[in-house]
Formats: C-alpha cells, sequence, structure tokens
C-alpha cells in the first residue's frame, strides 16, 4: 500500500514557466539539438528561482514549475515578484546569447499565482518524485497559457501583490475568469519599462 508521507501544505507562490511555438522546434531540431535547447532553458530558470530563494519542483518537457515556499517567515510572493522583474531587465540579454550560441529563439511566457499548497513527494511504492498540488498551481500554468494568448512575458494574480512584502512595481492589467470567478491581475515592471502612469 502506497502512502503519501512526505507531503505539506503551506502558503507558496507558484511560478510556471512555457516556451512558446514548442511544436515548431520539435519540428526543426533532432531530439539531440531540442534537448541542448531545453538544458539552456531549464539552467536559466533553475539561475533565476534559486536566486531568489525559490525551487524548481520539476522540468516539464518545453516547460518549468517552480515554488516560492513560505519557510521561516519567507516574502514568498515579493521573492517571486522581484525575480519576474529581474528577467524583464535581463530578456534583451537573454535572447542575444542564445543567438550567439546558435541556439534558437527560446521565448517563454510565465504565470504566477499564490495561496495554500500541498508539496512534497508523490507516487507509488516504486516511484516517487517531487511536486506541488493545489489551486494556485493550475492558475499559473493557466496564466502563461494566458501570457501566450495575450503576447505579455507573464501574468501574475491580484493574490500575489497582494501577499508581497516587498515593494515591487506592478500595474494591473485586463483580469480573466477561473473556476467562474473574476481573478484580477497584473504585470511586474522592470526598470526598462518604468514605473505605471
Amino acid at each position: 500500500m502506497s502512502e503519501n508521507i512526505f507531503l505539506q501544505e503551506m502558503q507558496a507562490t507558484v511560478v510556471f514557466f512555457d516556451v512558446r511555438r514548442f511544436s515548431r522546434l520539435t519540428a526543426s531540431l533532432g531530439p539531440t539539438d531540442l534537448a541542448v535547447a531545453l538544458g539552456v532553458f531549464y539552467r536559466h530558470v533553475e539561475e533565476h528561482v534559486l536566486g531568489q530563494g525559490g525551487r524548481v519542483v520539476k522540468f516539464i518537457s518545453d516547460a518549468v514549475l517552480a515554488l516560492f515556499p513560505s519557510v521561516g517567515g519567507a516574502d514568498h510572493a515579493g521573492q517571486a515578484l522581484s525575480m519576474l522583474g529581474t528577467l524583464g531587465e535581463r530578456a534583451g540579454d537573454w535572447h542575444a546569447g542564445n543567438r550567439e550560441r546558435g541556439l534558437p529563439e527560446l521565448v517563454y511566457s510565465v504565470g504566477a499565482a499564490t495561496g495554500a499548497v500541498l508539496h512534497g513527494e508523490l507516487g507509488t511504492d516504486r516511484l516517487r518524485a517531487f511536486d506541488a498540488l493545489g489551486r494556485p498551481v493550475t492558475l499559473a500554468v493557466k496564466l502563461a497559457q494566458l501570457a501566450t494568448v495575450r503576447d505579455v512575458p507573464h501574468l501574475v494574480t491580484g493574490g500575489t501583490v497582494e501577499a508581497a512584502s516587498a515593494d515591487v512595481p506592478c500595474i494591473e492589467v485586463e483580469g480573466f475568469e477561473f473556476a467562474d470567478e473574476p481573478v484580477r491581475l497584473y504585470r511586474v515592471l522592470g526598470s526598462r519599462e518604468g514605473a505605471p502612469e
């Protein structure tokens, strides 16, 4: 009988990264070149997540699921927002570096949401892996998809902005409905974008 005994529920901010136009990449690259490109993407995301105190939950083909937990009173929402601001400021360097390496364009969208999350080792007696479950996980995935549709780098829930202690400049954008409930959405402004008017 399998028991999930390594699980913990806490408030956290979930961030989901999703490479755009991945089907085109798979059609134009062989398996080895595709793995190289994804490896560069994974390391890029990992560096920024760990740099702000977060944790990479898992790599999922063309996506990455990350978690900023509220351990020791950490400003998990503020950490996630600060990371998004840094990513925006360094986006030009990211794309220029990939061109210099001869890599394909690796544009990605990000969604972030905050709330109660269950995280830890999930699976069976034979195979377990670290994972995270909860409304914020599903919402973060939906927001990354919506960011692609709207052609913006990322979208963040109002709950994440409200939970942050850090003073990270944000601007409210058009919201959307999730599970028949209205959700206020924001974007983090990097220094190159300036402050909202």
